[in-house]
């Protein structure tokens, strides 16, 4: 259909057909592929013409076809008509956190309402994709909504997001070493209920019998996981053998061993 038309005819063509149809004919055809779907400044011209974005002012490091897709993703999103597991997407803002651009996300913030709990749902999902610039702004944003005592509940989520992604760096900037059980404890448990070995490593120094233990409660019967933080256990009980409480008498299976 389209090897004996003119560019600028396809051109104009694509700027009229929807995104699934533009990327049936790439599949289909080479001339259009190259002409449309490898045309950086087509997509640019379809992020204008269709979101009024700039692509240039975005700051996106994805190509300008990606970031199209990703734009439309967030823009269109259709929030799910049923209860969604913790970290699937259950608004723009969500969805805009996984992409991480902030550019989108102020977006999102200025043109929908993003109430405190999609704040809280947002962090997790960022915390998981590693977007630290995009955690900060929901923690100024939600403190701002809220207080500064929802900082607590940002947190726990920002926390378990970044153990589910495995991101170290952020487990240590928002741990709150004044808020001990909350955040040490939390990560634990969530490192085990994700069977994430290197988190539960990384956390071990800081943590005391009752974080480990924590982790077994968390650990959903993965035998392998609770077999590891039973040996890190011991390895504690005798760093802590001083203390008022011990393994034996925490974990009685453990003394008749």
């Amino acid at each position: 259909m389209f090897e004996k038309l003119d560019t600028n005819v396809i051109i104009k063509i694509a700027m009229m057909l929807d995104i699934h149809e533009i990327l049936s004919w790439c599949i289909s055809s080479k001339r259009f592929n190259k002409i449309i779907c490898e045309n950086r400044d087509f997509w640019i011209a379809r992020l204008r013409q269709d979101y009024n974005i700039n692509y240039l002012e975005t700051m996106a490091i994805d190509s300008s076809k990606d970031f199209y897709r990703a734009t439309k993703r967030i823009i269109e999103f259709v929030p799910p008509s049923t209860p969604v597991e913790l970290g699937i997407s259950k608004s723009k803002i969500d969805e805009a956190a996984r992409y991480g651009n902030m550019y989108l996300i102020h977006q999102v913030i200025n043109t929908d309402q993003v109430r405190p709990h999609n704040y809280l749902s947002a962090a997790y999902i960022a915390a998981a994709h590693n977007h630290p610039e995009a955690i900060d702004l929901f923690i100024k944003n939600l403190r701002k909504i809220m207080g500064s005592g929802s900082v607590i509940d940002i947190t726990e989520n920002i926390l378990v997001g970044a153990v589910h992604g495995g991101h170290k760096e952020l487990i240590n900037k928002y741990l709150d070493p004044d808020n001990h059980t909350t955040n040490v404890g939390r990560v634990m448990s969530a490192a085990a209920f994700y069977g994430n070995i290197n988190i539960i490593d990384y956390m071990y120094p800081r943590a005391t019998l009752e974080d480990l233990y924590r982790g077994i409660d968390s650990s959903y019967n993965n035998l392998e996981i609770q077999k590891y933080i039973k040996t890190l256990i011991r390895m504690k009980e005798g760093l802590v053998r001083s203390d008022k409480f011990t393994i034996f008498n925490l974990v009685p299976e453990f003394g008749s061993k």
